[in-house]
């Protein structure tokens, strides 16, 4: 988490969220919320400022939950409505972590409460332990949430519900058994807002990590009901990557009917820090959409040989039409990974059949 994310939650955040809780709570402490918050703040990175921030709350609030929740969803700003930008909005990210860490024992207010505050600022994090502590229960509240009139909450219903989220506890129940969640992404799949969509799509490809052939028979379901081919596209984004032959059937990239003409690495020696060109001619035997990857094979530090996808192209072809086209691939160093020295080989894969191969040497 960059340096600019973490100063979201800073002096100015703090303040904010205290004038806004004293604005409703009489008595409330804003400078001694201020000051424990502060203290020892710059030293933490953005969650563990968040949780800071929250248990400052806690400290300054009515010893009990409820007389604490209701103050805390009373100084709510408006929703955010039709706007999908939260930047603005990071001050109240403690508010959501103190239902997360502290409301559990009473989660019917604690949901209605997380429901307002997500039309604000997301609590695709703060459900979770939630969904966790009480999977069916909880899973059931969001499914009829998942009919909200407001976009931010239809979006928490999905986003917050993933198996896999990034940055949020994993859901192990919902990760072994994704049809817990179908529902929802029933519900949801086709809705009118792009941004509850795409939130969708990513929940399913959360679901084909684990459950690929579940993933594409609900994709294919998907798209026979009329669903976008953008949100389709979007959730089996990975599986394509790999080359998953039912994945590439859902959207139209069936194998054959292309030819490999040419497939050439140069050059066949490169130095770290340089870069090697691949290039390719493929013929359409038929009219055909095409997925163009490279799939990169590479020494391992254990001594094994790792594997990498890069993307290339998606070409739609004529028969008899011939497409070309070359790829730099790059070995100067990156801070996601480093490439050794050795013999290299990349694949030339079409719609997920390997259909040519060449070797090099990377050098150090």
């Amino acid at each position: 988490m960059g340096e600019a994310f973490k100063e979201f939650i800073g002096e100015r955040s703090v303040g904010w969220l205290g004038r806004r809780v004293a604005g409703v709570l009489p008595g409330f402490d804003v400078e001694g919320f201020q000051r424990e918050s502060m203290r020892g703040l710059g030293e933490l990175e953005l969650k563990a400022r968040v949780a800071h921030v929250a248990a400052a709350l806690r400290a300054h609030l009515p010893s009990d939950y409820l007389e604490a929740l209701g103050p805390l969803v009373e100084a709510l700003p408006e929703p955010l409505g039709e706007k999908v930008a939260i930047e603005g909005m990071f001050g109240l990210w403690p508010v959501l972590t103190f239902v997360e860490l502290y409301g559990l024992e009473h989660p019917r207010e604690s949901l209605v409460a997380l429901r307002e505050m997500t039309r604000r600022f997301s609590a695709e994090f703060a459900v979770r332990p939630y969904i966790i502590q009480d999977t069916e229960g909880t899973l059931a509240k969001l499914l009829e949430w998942a009919e909200d009139e407001d976009q931010h909450v239809r979006r928490w219903v999905s986003e917050g519900s993933r198996p896999r989220l990034p940055w949020g506890q994993r859901i192990p129940a919902i990760v072994s058994r994704p049809e817990l969640t179908l529902p929802i992404l029933q519900k949801l799949n086709g809705d009118s807002s792009e941004y509850v969509r795409r939130s969708v799509a990513n929940h399913l490809a959360d679901i084909a990590k684990d459950h690929p052939e579940l993933a594409v028979k609900v994709a294919r379901g998907w798209l026979e009901a009329g669903a976008s081919d953008a949100t389709v596209r979007h959730a089996l984004r990975h599986l394509v990557k790999k080359g998953h032959a039912g994945a590439l059937d859902v959207l139209g990239f069936r194998p054959g009917g292309v030819e490999v003409l040419e497939f050439s690495v140069s050059p066949e020696r490169v130095e770290l820090g340089s870069d090697t060109v691949v290039t390719a001619a493929l013929a359409a035997e038929s009219s055909h959409d095409a997925v163009v990857d490279l799939v990169l094979l590479y020494p391992r530090a254990d001594g094994r040989m790792g594997r990498r996808v890069v993307k290339w192209s998606n070409v739609g072809l004529k028969e008899g039409e011939v497409w070309r086209g070359s790829k730099r691939i790059s070995f100067r160093p990156v801070t996601t990974r480093v490439d050794r020295p050795g013999n290299w080989a990349v694949l030339l894969q079409v719609n997920g059949e390997e259909k040519a191969r060449g070797e090099f040497m990377v050098q150090g």
